[in-house]
């Protein structure tokens, strides 16, 4: 009895540990960038910085600035009521939200949902986060630019 116990410790504290190190993926903590490489149509740069702790994705932060004035388009109001007015059933400070949480839940770009009615911004998304993985992996710090508009 005292080894069976024994050994559901030792396998309770192998498990425990897990999730300890360089995680699942392998990524490295820190905080890495990866950026557009243009400004898109209708004048946007998308950037997306990525957190990882413990060695999962911990924090996402996406958006787009805009090259006349800096200003973010998840705070561009005339921006939003053109995505309302369009019906399109999302705006970027919702679509932003839905991509980001999807990376820290799952962990790896390939694996994000493409969000209905914010097509191209996750199709950028995805090729941001795409981008940094192998960064992450490695531990490069160094901001990444993309070409978010081929291929699309």
């Amino acid at each position: 009895m005292k080894h069976h116990a024994l050994t559901i410790l030792l396998l309770t504290a192998a498990l425990s540990l897990t999730g300890c190190g360089a995680g699942s993926d392998g990524y490295k903590d820190g905080t890495y960038r990866a950026e557009a490489m243009n400004y898109d149509d209708h004048g946007w740069k998308e950037y997306l910085v990525v957190t990882v702790k413990d060695g999962q994705i911990t924090a996402v932060d996406f958006d787009a600035v805009n090259r006349e004035d800096g200003r973010k388009k998840t705070e561009d109001e005339d921006y939003k009521q053109a995505y309302l007015n369009a019906d399109l059933g999302t705006w970027p400070e919702d679509y932003t939200k839905k991509l980001e949480d999807s990376l820290i839940e799952r962990q790896a770009a390939a694996s994000v949902d493409t969000v209905a009615g914010a097509t191209n911004s996750s199709t950028a998304f995805k090729k941001l986060a795409g981008a940094l993985e192998e960064p992450m992996r490695k531990g490069k710090k160094d901001i990444v630019t993309v070409d978010t508009t081929s291929g699309k």
